[in-house]
């Protein structure tokens, strides 16, 4: 597929083109100053923390797709997601952050007519991402454990995970 790297955007970009940017990094299609480029827009702007999440999410998509070992994006990929981080508005580590930024699309939660909140697996999520977000949740510092965010985003899993076991 030939991808149009002007239009690449890791904000308003579909899932679909996301993923097609990383196996073309993955291939070697894309040069590394390209990479470099693109991660440089991303920093070079400011985001509200809706923004941050996506961006977030895109650039945890992409990276579980390029090898660990292709520096040549990793490390401006890496950049860029501490850049963005500084746009979520919690306390906590970049690793609480983006186990944050990652929970809506693992988990999805509804309120009733009562307010009473119904919780579950979000189906839609790209499947890519939900093994990023197990490791940074079994990962979690005990400091970020301590967190009012943590403590919710921990109760909710582990109640889903309990009751998909039954």
């Amino acid at each position: 597929m030939c991808l149009n790297l002007s239009k690449l955007d890791f904000l308003t970009s579909p899932d679909y083109v996301i993923e097609n940017f990383a196996y073309s990094v993955e291939e070697g299609t894309i040069e590394e100053s390209e990479v470099k480029e693109i991660f440089d827009k991303i920093k070079s702007k400011k985001y509200t923390e809706e923004e941050a999440k996506k961006i977030v999410k895109n650039i945890i998509l992409a990276s579980s797709i390029v090898p660990e070992q292709r520096t040549d994006y990793q490390f401006p990929s890496n950049e860029a997601l501490l850049h963005v981080l500084s746009f979520i508005d919690i306390k906590g580590s970049a690793n609480l952050k983006i186990l944050y930024s990652l929970f809506p699309y693992i988990i999805g939660i509804e309120k009733d007519e009562d307010n009473n909140e119904y919780c579950y697996f979000n189906e839609t999520g790209p499947k890519e991402i939900y093994s990023e977000f197990c490791d940074r949740f079994y990962c979690m510092s005990s400091k970020d454990k301590n967190l009012d965010i943590a403590k919710r985003i921990e109760k909710i899993y582990n109640k889903l995970i309990e009751e998909d076991s039954d």
